[in-house]
């Protein structure tokens, strides 16, 4: 188990148990801006649903800073982070640290669901049907992939738990 940072992040800052906030450095806003101003096919195609309340009146930010890290989509209200990933988070190297990101987000109360680009080409109504379903229930979906689990293969019942 990787241990917690000693901060949690809310918007663009950093806020210590004991109250004090640190600004995110200027490398870290400037990266979130980027991946804002250039997002994938999947993430624009996905956020069209998702910007401005359109999906059930649901406020969601786009490339949003947690604990030091970002999330592609991000409910504040039902704390759901949402990601698209696309073939880089194949590479072993990706899926470790997609691991240990989730897990780390996951200890801060956070609900984590994780769509492929192709869910989101192919089948933008289950994928949307699947997050309403995470928003109004507070659990993701067991359909969800998990950067633990190659393609194909269910989850043990160690980390269902």
């Amino acid at each position: 188990m990787t241990e917690k940072p000693s901060y949690i992040s809310l918007s663009y800052r950093n806020i210590k148990p004991d109250g004090t906030v640190v600004p995110e450095s200027g490398e870290f806003v400037e990266l979130n801006r980027n991946f804002r101003k250039n997002p994938t096919k999947a993430e624009k195609i996905l956020w069209e649903y998702l910007r401005n309340r359109n999906l059930n009146g649901y406020k969601f930010y786009r490339q949003h800073p947690i604990a030091g890290h970002s999330v592609d989509f991000y409910c504040k209200q039902k704390r759901l982070a949402i990601e698209i990933d696309g073939s880089i988070h194949n590479l072993p190297h990706k899926k470790e640290h997609d691991i240990i990101r989730q897990e780390t987000l996951e200890e801060y109360g956070l609900t984590f669901i994780r769509f492929r680009n192709r869910e989101v080409f192919n089948n933008t109504n289950t994928v949307l049907e699947k997050i309403l379903c995470c928003l109004n229930n507070g659990t993701s979906t067991p359909e969800s992939p998990s950067p633990h689990q190659e393609k194909g293969t269910p989850k043990s019942s160690s980390e269902r738990s």
